[in-house]
């Protein structure tokens, strides 16, 4: 009988060791999770400085050197004049908006350079890099920027690596950034670029070798160069769609690259509304042209007719003169 009951009570421990082992982890990991939150003013010139909302930091690179992996940043209104570098996975940088908490480079290297993933940038101006840099430089995978202005930079967002995938760069305003807007080079994937204003750039986005990202709902005016540019053999697969593309020097370009779909966009008023060099089998399909290829005939027949985009096929010096199509162009603003 005591046998029993002894086997009894070692089984019963040996379950609830497996449980606890089991759990525990869980309940340890969902605590971390939630992180702890710093906070930053600029306003707190003569301390105490311990990152609570009493006794705020000073400055983001004080608040950050303080933080572990998932803990949040959040900056009061000011201008902070930084250069500042995220390296905790998890991390949020949280400002209170985007026209009053700003973050300067002083013309000094890459304003926010992140190098962990899986975190966020949000409500805060990014300006003014150094000469060649990005106000925001992401070399990690996982990360949002919402609700941002990144302007009067070089490159505004540089994602420069292949471990940039599945970032998300959305409803931010884009603008007068000398070189590019957005920049993706070096096989970056799994990437979107949503609902943003992209204005006034050299050239607005532009993908060299990348593949399967998304451009789309995004109003990308007035750029010096190209609203868009998407190069090299590996930029296949990207989804250029449902974006209001006007008066820049040339809405679209594709050069050397593979298959694109470019589905649903408005291109008004380009100087050039598109091209390509080296790049004949994009998909065009369903895109707004304005002005209109041979107006008089869509309004006759009530049937939108093949949209002509020129370019060349081959490579130089053999290329010569070719011609692709919007089969389906809309009639009307999309």
């Amino acid at each position: 009988m005591r046998e029993n009951v002894f086997r009894k009570g070692v089984v019963l421990g040996a379950i609830f060791l497996f449980i606890g082992a089991v759990v525990a982890p869980n309940v340890i990991s969902d605590t971390t999770s939630l992180g702890k939150t710093w906070y930053v003013d600029d306003n707190n010139i003569e301390g105490p400085w311990d990152g609570t909302q009493e006794f705020p930091y000073q400055h983001i690179k004080e608040a950050i050197n303080a933080t572990t992996a998932g803990d949040t940043v959040r900056v009061y209104n000011g201008t902070y004049y930084e250069n500042i570098i995220i390296d905790k996975p998890n991390l949020k940088i949280i400002g209170n908006a985007s026209d009053s908490t700003i973050i300067n480079g002083s013309n000094e290297c890459e304003v926010i350079k992140i190098i962990t993933g899986g975190g966020l940038v949000e409500n805060l101006c990014i300006r003014d890099s150094g000469v060649l840099d990005s106000g925001v430089a992401i070399r990690a995978s996982d990360i949002i920027i919402r609700h941002s202005d990144i302007v009067h930079n070089f490159h505004g967002i540089m994602l420069n690596s292949f471990e940039c995938d599945n970032i998300t760069i959305e409803y931010s305003n884009i603008s007068n950034n000398k070189y590019s807007g957005i920049r993706l080079i070096d096989f970056c994937e799994n990437n979107e670029i949503l609902h943003c204003d992209i204005k006034d750039n050299g050239v607005g986005i532009f993908l060299m070798d990348c593949k399967l990202n998304e451009i789309s709902y995004n109003h990308i005016e007035n750029n010096k160069k190209f609203g868009i540019a998407v190069q090299g053999i590996d930029s296949h697969n990207n989804r250029i769609s449902n974006n209001d593309i006007k008066e820049n020097d040339q809405g679209i370009i594709c050069w050397s690259c593979g298959k694109n779909n470019i589905l649903s966009n408005n291109l008004i008023d380009n100087n050039i509304q598109a091209s390509f060099r080296s790049s004949t089998r994009q998909n065009w399909n369903g895109n707004y042209w304005q002005p209109r290829h041979l107006p008089f005939i869509n309004e006759i027949f009530n049937f939108p007719i093949p949209y002509p985009i020129f370019g060349t096929r081959g490579m130089p010096p053999f290329d010569h003169p070719w011609i692709n199509f919007d089969k389906a162009p809309s009639m009307d603003e999309n």
